[in-house]
């Protein structure tokens, strides 16, 4: 479930937690922490999309921290700096993902990858 949480696999990464927390009392607290960046995700998301990219900003950065491999969050990450007009920062993001998506090209994560480049040719 951690590791889910890594990849910003966030809704995955609740669900593997609430299965292990019969077991595992002491997961209770990754589970709030896990809908607490879920929550933070979906109002970035609704904060973008109502036109206040700064708060969106604000918002994403807990998330960005918790799943430093979460392709998706990278994403709406350059979308967010995009709106702000942080040109440069967007540039460098995308050139991170970009540098990510040529690490890991075996398999399934190759199929992400395309699909997570045609999307930065269209931002």
């Amino acid at each position: 479930a951690r590791v889910a949480v890594r990849l910003g696999l966030l809704e995955r990464a609740e669900g593997l937690f609430l299965m292990a927390a019969a077991e595992f009392p002491s997961v209770a607290e990754d589970i709030q922490r896990v809908k607490l960046l879920r929550a933070d995700v979906c109002k970035a998301e609704a904060l973008l999309a109502a036109g206040d990219a700064e708060r969106a900003l604000a918002c994403l950065a807990g998330a960005l921290a918790a799943a430093p491999k979460g392709l998706a969050l990278k994403l709406l990450h350059v979308r967010i700096l995009l709106a702000c007009k942080r040109f440069e920062a967007a540039g460098r993001a995308c050139d991170g993902v970009r540098a990510g998506l040529a690490a890991g090209r075996t398999g399934k994560a190759a199929a992400g990858a395309e699909g997570a480049e045609a999307t930065l040719r269209l931002l």
